[in-house]
């Protein structure tokens, strides 16, 4: 944890109309006050992020939440209750008192409660949300400590140093329709929050459960190539034959398999998750000129769907 006096120095940078390097559990986010519409746009300068990508707003509490709101069912309060604060975000229609620049003009925010507790000293000693994307160039693997966010933007940006991130990818992002016999959920990014947890949620309240898989504009992280890092991403699929990978590598690249450094994760999601993101950005600064994962039977369970909707995005190649 921070000590009072840094978060103090990052809730002045905040009031100031400057953006802070803000850790989370999920990864570090590039922090502005919802307030400030000047810090705003500078977040989007400073990402180099693109305004048709909307930015998710974290809050301190529930009750925080709801002031940026037109609608609030008791679906949205039981996830609330039962999986706030933590990497889950929520896409809701919106306040007109919330930033058009922050949803690219969409009538609908993301919200979240972070899990992070000097991220809740800084929303709750700030006195407004934050609106805060990874701390990262648009596009680049998200950071997971705060000398990655360092290493980044330099001195450009104020970190507040929280330690490493718990979790290591972003949120689950999740929109709710809910009728009075039925709670129908859409998954728009997957998460560390699976479905199993959002389904034992609302099972509580005693109606149908329905969810699939969607995207939507509404929720960042959309985009084909995202998370990359600074050196090409192979993934090795297991049909693949150690021999006909050399060759489509060659063939396809013009690598040879021995100017690679393979990633070596956990087969348990959780711990490959911590791991993802600062493999990427280690491997990234060796003398390899690409970086290969390969897939397995350990790695290809629903556990791991939000590690490959990342690899995917990630990868420059599949073969």
């Amino acid at each position: 944890m921070a000590s009072k006096g840094d978060i103090q120095k990052a809730v002045q940078f905040l009031q100031q109309g400057g953006v802070v390097g803000l850790p989370t559990e999920t990864v570090y986010g590039l922090a502005a006050d919802v307030r400030s519409l000047e810090a705003l746009k500078h977040v989007f300068a400073v990402k180099e992020r693109p305004f048709f990508d909307p930015l998710i707003v974290h809050c301190s509490s529930i009750e925080q939440v709801k002031e940026q709101v037109v609608v609030w069912t008791p679906a949205h309060q039981k996830l609330a209750e039962t999986l706030w604060p933590g990497p889950l975000t929520m896409i809701i229609p919106k306040k007109s008192s919330v930033s058009d620049l922050i949803t690219s003009g969409l009538a609908k925010v993301g919200l979240r409660i972070p899990r992070h507790p000097d991220a809740l000293a800084v929303i709750e000693q700030l006195g407004s949300p934050v609106a805060a994307p990874s701390a990262n160039k648009f596009g680049k693997t998200s950071p997971t400590e705060a000398q990655h966010v360092r290493d980044e933007f330099g001195a450009v940006v104020h970190v507040l140093d929280g330690g490493r991130c718990e979790v290591g990818i972003e949120s689950t992002v999740l929109e709710l329709e809910e009728s009075h016999d039925c709670v129908h959920v859409k998954i728009l990014r997957p998460g560390m929050i699976q479905e199993d947890e959002i389904r034992s949620a609302l099972l509580t309240m005693g109606k149908k459960i329905e969810v699939e898989y969607s995207t939507s504009q509404a929720a960042p992280g959309q985009l084909a190539a995202h998370y990359q890092p600074s050196i090409p991403l192979v993934v090795w699929q297991k049909e693949s034959s150690p021999e006909k990978f050399e060759e489509a590598l060659f063939a396809e690249l013009g690598f040879k398999g021995s100017e690679g450094v393979e990633m070596l994760l956990s087969p348990q999601a959780s711990l490959a998750a911590r791991e993802l993101y600062s493999q990427l950005r280690q491997h990234s600064k060796s003398s390899a000129r690409f970086i290969y994962f390969r897939e397995t039977d350990g790695n290809l369970d629903e556990s791991w769907r939000p590690l490959w909707n990342r690899l995917n995005r990630a990868a420059s190649f599949r073969f």
